[in-house]
């Protein structure tokens, strides 16, 4: 099935086969990517500085010099929300327009998750790299496609790609290096969202359907597309996702200063990250179902839930 495009996505290509991911343990050399100054770096004087020296990135990651570089000690709220951030080695894309085109190798080398933010933050060109992206279709024992309803509560006060108040399905902006992977490296990282997110604890991926592009109006970018079943059904995940109301109490306390009392609460009670979503709902697994819901909800769905829900439809059918 060719490509189809919609205002705000773009159903790009529905995967017949599993795609095969062929990851080199190589460090992407990209435009903008930090190199060490003659002031920080002595050995510069043999012209590695000069010509790209990797210095920051090889033989260890010298996180905190590649952070200064790109200036995010000055976007982050202080050194504990740096360290908060995820400091991962992640897979970076090098034949995207292949695999969209047909191409069932998916070919890539990494980056660190601070490069990923540099693009993201237009600290660097954001097609100096591609990060691999993924979101997810998760179906309940019940038959049912769930969505969440973003927060308004956001991780840091100039995030401003978030799609609040929109619903959108759940989904990774990184995807980290392994060793190996389970199913794949999308479903593998979007298993763990899951947990963190919506407490469905009990999952079954089904690996990758396709290929999406979200347009807008928030997050925009191209998207691998996973399918996990849950042994479980929707309202007992619903259930499992506490009100948001605990979340904001949470955060009340923090603010008066028992930080550390605010996160034993939240590890005990509640999924590590379901202040994300204020609220949980279902559409049936049926195609006809799933097209008529994105049409009559378009104004309050993001593009990247849009464009996943319409892929989804069309591999509803396919099968």
């Amino acid at each position: 099935m060719g490509a189809q495009k919609y205002d705000n996505c773009e159903v790009v290509r529905l995967f017949s086969e599993q795609p095969t991911f062929e990851i080199t343990g190589e460090k992407a050399r990209f435009k903008g990517r930090p190199q060490p100054t003659a002031e920080s770096n002595p050995s510069s004087s043999n012209g590695n500085a000069q010509n790209g020296s990797m210095s920051f990135y090889e033989p260890r990651i010298q996180w905190n010099q590649i952070a200064d570089k790109y200036g995010l000690p000055g976007w982050f709220d202080d050194w504990e929300d740096r360290a908060a951030y995820s400091m991962w080695e992640v897979i970076n894309l090098t034949n995207l327009a292949i695999v969209k085109a047909g191409g069932q190798i998916v070919q890539g080398n990494t980056i660190t998750s601070y490069d990923a933010m540099a693009a993201y933050l237009n600290i660097i060109p954001k097609d100096a790299v591609y990060p691999l992206k993924g979101t997810a279709v998760l179906v309940t024992e019940d038959d049912k496609v769930i969505l969440g309803r973003r927060s308004d509560i956001v991780s840091h006060r100039r995030v401003t790609g978030i799609p609040v108040g929109r619903y959108k399905t759940l989904s990774t902006s990184v995807v980290p290096v392994q060793e190996s992977y389970n199913t794949d490296p999308v479903s593998d990282a979007l298993e763990t969202r899951f947990r963190d997110e919506f407490r469905a604890e009990e999952l079954t991926p089904q690996g990758l359907i396709g290929i999406i592009e979200s347009l807008g109006p928030n997050t925009k970018g191209t998207r691998f597309v996973a399918l996990f079943r849950a042994h479980t059904t929707f309202e007992d995940i619903r259930n499992k996702h506490r009100d948001i109301a605990l979340t904001r109490r949470l955060l009340t306390v923090m603010a008066e200063g028992n930080k550390s009392q605010a996160i034993r609460e939240m590890k005990e009670f509640y999924p590590r990250e379901a202040h994300n979503y204020k609220k949980l709902r279902s559409i049936d697994n049926d195609p006809d179902a799933i097209r008529e819901w994105v049409t009559r909800n378009h104004k309050v769905l993001s593009g990247m839930g849009a464009g996943t829900l319409l892929l989804y439809a069309d591999h509803l059918e396919a099968a």
